[in-house]
């Protein structure tokens, strides 16, 4: 009772302290789950996101899903443990007829759910566990053969709607320690089995995924070296004496860890180390080849002897990063208190004091990443661009260090093969993004068939940034509205996005466009770039809304920047 108390408790505080819109929860259950609700909000809350429950719906979903409003997230939870809306009776003891039919019954039912939220934000349904009904009644080849079928369905329908999602309760069970986080009693009492271990987990799972569809993506793992990345003390044990091998049992420890975070690296995180060390040191280990985590695969780092959370603020800056996209993994409680109390954006992780917990811990932060369905090198993305503004903080001046840094831009006007990249920035860049739409690749694919779809790629001196802005345009009666415009966050700090928006000028000035309209809606995440168009020369007509009179405008083009179209 102390958690479910500590946890409302810490809700209250950090609710009042969040910005941002709140996000409202519709749980649909066989089952009593009102109990999950502060365990649920304290997952999104941990998450950057505030969430709050507007009802729980038992035993009525298809008439409790007809009236949903659009805005909500929905969370749907069939129990294996009350099939029948009797929990005391075990169906095993039912002829085969009548638990086919039960079976049938639910996915009808499951189905018009399904159809009647289909328009809303979010859905959220659990797979039906096996393992739970078998607990408590007892094996059944027919049951199992059942539910394993209906999972299936379930999957087939992940695949029909754009807003499902699947989520694997067996999954949350076992980090609940399984059969150990049900309560008999309460089943019996008020058919609420689960006890606080498995709602936690439930909420955490839950908010996992809904925040990745929020924007909420954690795109950084800061590491720090010693006893966290290896264990030991390179400034003391020198290189020799660190343990991250087969050769001891510590060492396999650590090589799994850094085995994951290369994985990680490989595969859409940016890697970066955050160390109190000397920094010749920690460069020479990794340069003598002796780590699974390779140094080209680190994106950036700070090693040296200053606080940890100053530390990620500046590699934060430097990669043009927001902090809130960081999770930082350190081994000392000094350090994982400072970064929490300085930095709380930052999602903090200590090493587990037993560090044979230390993989399984691990294996969560994993989760916390978007794996890239198509292979990209983000790690050498992000080390040019750590290159780069480190070269720039080092130059005297800015403007003579842009030119010699040989800036190409690449404009694509409407080039159907682009739609998919497009697609994925309008989905995750929320920073530099003045109306923050979202877009499928047939939605963009639509847009290019009537109106002008802008993109561009870069390169320089340092490297190619690829395909990192967009703009939409819309036209009608010679006025031109840009209804969609954002770079990425990595290509920050060049101009860019200047001579972007002074290509597409030109462009429509030649097709006849006399004004040009774009509006702004603030977020709290690209707040900080609500004066790029008055900037520019545009003239701010409400709060939403910027205007440009093209005619008189006068293009001032960067002419260190060589542009090409394609």
């Amino acid at each position: 009772m102390n958690e479910l108390l500590s946890t409302i408790k810490e809700n209250k505080e950090k609710f009042s302290s969040l910005a941002g819109d709140t996000i409202t929860l519709k749980i649909f259950s066989n089952i009593t789950l009102n109990l999950l609700e502060p365990f649920i909000i304290n997952s999104y809350l941990r998450q950057g996101l505030k969430a709050e429950v507007s009802e729980f719906s038992y035993d009525s979903m298809i008439a409790d899903s007809r009236d949903v409003n659009k805005s909500s997230i929905c969370i749907i939870h069939c129990d294996s443990l009350n099939f029948s809306g009797e929990p005391t009776e075990n169906i095993s003891n039912r002829d085969n007829e009548y638990i086919n039919l039960l079976f049938e019954k639910l996915r009808e039912q499951i189905q018009i759910v399904i159809n009647n939220l289909e328009q809303t934000k979010e859905v959220y349904i659990t797979t039906m566990s096996y393992l739970t009904f078998e607990f408590l009644n007892g094996q059944n080849s027919l049951i199992k053969q059942r539910i394993e079928q209906f999972n299936y369905f379930l999957n087939e329908l992940e695949e029909r709607y754009l807003n499902l999602k699947v989520i694997n309760f067996d999954n949350i069970l076992f980090n609940s320690e399984g059969s150990a986080c049900i309560n008999t009693r309460e089943l019996y009492n008020s058919v609420a089995p689960y006890k606080f271990s498995l709602l936690k987990n439930f909420g955490d799972e839950v908010a996992k995924f809904s925040s990745l569809k929020n924007g909420k993506v954690k795109k950084v793992l800061a590491l720090d070296c010693d006893n966290t990345l290896w264990h030991g003390t390179i400034a003391e044990d020198g290189q020799e004496g660190i343990k991250q091998d087969i050769d001891s049992k510590e060492g396999k420890i650590f090589k799994r860890i850094q085995e994951d975070a290369d994985f990680l690296a490989n595969n859409g995180a940016i890697v970066c180390l955050a160390s109190k060390n000397f920094e010749e040191d920690v460069l020479n280990f990794f340069k003598a080849g002796k780590t699974h985590l390779k140094l080209d695969n680190v994106s950036a780092y700070k090693v040296n002897w200053k606080d940890k959370a100053g530390n990620l603020k500046q590699i934060a800056t430097e990669l043009n990063l927001g902090i809130d996209s960081f999770i930082f993994v350190d081994d000392t409680d000094h350090e994982v208190n400072l970064v929490k109390e300085e930095a709380p954006e930052v999602l903090t992780i200590q090493v587990p004091s037993d560090i044979n917990n230390y993989p399984k811990e691990f294996s969560k932060i994993r989760n916390q990443f978007v794996a890239q369905k198509t292979k990209t090198n983000k790690a050498k993305q992000y080390k040019q661009i750590f290159e780069r503004n480190k070269a720039m903080s080092d130059s005297s001046n800015v403007d003579d260090f842009l030119k010699k840094l040989g800036i190409k831009l690449i404009i694509y006007k409407n080039n159907q093969k682009t739609s998919k990249r497009i697609s994925e920035l309008s989905q995750k860049t929320n920073q530099f993004n003045m109306t923050t739409k979202r877009f499928t690749e047939k939605e963009i694919l639509d847009l290019m068939n009537n109106h002008k779809v802008y993109c561009f790629e870069t390169n320089d001196r340092f490297g190619e940034s690829g395909i990192t802005g967009v703009a939409i345009v819309k036209i009608k009666n010679k006025i031109a509205e840009i209804d969609t415009f954002l770079l990425s966050c990595r290509i920050l700090g060049r101009n860019v996005e200047n001579e972007f928006l002074n290509q597409i000028l030109i462009d429509l000035g030649k097709e006849g466009t006399k004004t040009v309209i774009a509006p702004y809606f603030e977020t709290l995440k690209n707040k900080k770039f609500g004066n790029f168009y008055e900037n520019f020369g545009f003239t701010k007509i409400d709060q939403e809304q910027f205007q440009l009179d093209l005619e008189k405008f006068k293009i001032k083009n960067l002419n260190y920047i060589e542009v090409d179209y394609e």
